[in-house]
């Protein structure tokens, strides 16, 4: 179907008349009226085009080569109900007009009519699409706002908020008419609300896009993290007419990052030497990582290892029967628990207890193996 009526450039209108005189003299008044205007001799020429382009209203002529007015008003309103239809015929009864009024036309008016009458019905049946084309974008917008994952607000040119979304006051734990003007910075942590403030208003004086990750902080107490950001909407002359945002809950990769980056310093500062290899038979299992107690522990540097087979460590007195039999269970998928004999750099042995165990992905498959010395 077609894009939205009044989305750029003068409407479009549809003709629809099978006198050739009359046909151009009506192109040439309502091309002089401002209108694009499209002009087809029958009703199906005309029809083929309707759902594929934008009419801002249609003039049918009732009597046609090959179907009648109603009919072509009848699929004219099948295909895009958005089209105020004007029937124009000489050849009008009350039972015609009756039926097209009963179809949805916009008006029945009789030939030879006044231009200026005809002009003062195109403009109505213009205005009224377009008021119908507004409506349904308005409600379009309304409906993808209450149901979208995300946040959503309208900010005037001042940054004083005139509108969130359902899912905007669930995550800030405020209502519509509590975040309204400035109210919405009452949902920011008091630690990010100066920053957040400034960066909001910096956005605002230089009419650009504001970015950031925030908290919310609900009345309970309940911290949730965001990422904010906002983009200007063009007003007239360059100008901006105000802001439309969104806020994303990103509280579950804050939380994940902060795991991750504890894990990291768990895994740094503990005292436990710990391996990480990849999955496969003896020949495919790579070092992937070590901890500095690994490090230390064997002598070598982390980059020395990464990379490497754990063959680097073994000498002439590690027990071939131990590792035969680690392989053996590890080709199982089970754990292993052993004493072996290692070699630092430097070339001293090492007696160490060894526990390998597998790590499994999502789906149960053997990804890597992890070992932890004693």
């Amino acid at each position: 179907m077609g894009g939205e009526i009044g989305s750029g450039g003068p409407p479009r209108l549809l003709i629809v008349e099978d006198d050739d005189a009359q046909r151009e003299m009506l192109c040439e008044i309502l091309l002089h009226e401002g209108f694009e205007v499209e002009g087809y001799a029958t009703g199906r020429d005309a029809l083929a085009h309707v759902g594929e382009r934008t009419y801002a209203a249609a003039i049918v002529d009732h009597r046609l080569p090959d179907l009648s007015g109603i009919q072509v008003l009848e699929r004219i309103r099948a295909l895009d109900d958005r089209i105020p239809v004007i029937v124009h015929t000489a050849f009008g009864t009350f039972a015609s007009a009756r039926d097209a009024v009963n179809l949805g036309a916009f008006a029945f008016i009789e030939k030879p009519s006044d231009p200026e009458d005809l002009v003062r019905y195109v403009h109505r049946a213009v205005q009224r699409s377009m008021e119908l084309a507004l409506f349904r974008s308005q409600e379009r917008y309304r409906n993808l706002t209450e149901i979208s994952p995300v946040g959503i607000f309208h900010a005037d040119a001042e940054g004083r908020y005139t509108y969130v979304n359902q899912r905007w006051c669930e995550i800030a734990g405020l209502t519509p008419e509590e975040a309204r003007g400035e109210g919405w910075l009452c949902a920011v942590h008091p630690q990010d609300r100066r920053r957040v403030h400034a960066l909001w208003q910096e956005a605002i004086a230089e009419g650009s896009a504001f970015q950031a990750e925030l908290r919310f902080q609900h009345p309970g107490g309940r911290i949730t993290w965001v990422y904010g950001q906002t983009k200007p909407e063009a007003g007239v002359e360059g100008s901006v007419a105000g802001f439309v945002g969104t806020v994303t809950d990103v509280t579950g990769r804050k939380l994940a990052e902060a795991s991750l980056r504890l894990l990291d310093k768990a895994l740094q500062q503990a005292q436990v030497a710990l391996c990480i290899t990849t999955a496969g038979g003896a020949e495919e299992q790579r070092i992937v990582y070590v901890n500095p107690a690994f490090a230390r522990l064997t002598g070598y540097d982390e980059q020395e290892l990464i990379g490497r087979h754990l063959e680097l460590l073994y000498g002439r007195n590690t027990d071939l029967e131990v590792l035969r039999r680690r392989q053996r269970l590890l080709a199982r998928g089970e754990s292993f628990a052993g004493e072996l004999i290692h070699y630092r750099k430097d070339g001293r042995e090492l007696a160490v207890k060894v526990r390998v165990d597998p790590v499994r992905g999502d789906e149960g498959a053997i990804s890597h193996w992890v070992a932890l010395y004693g």
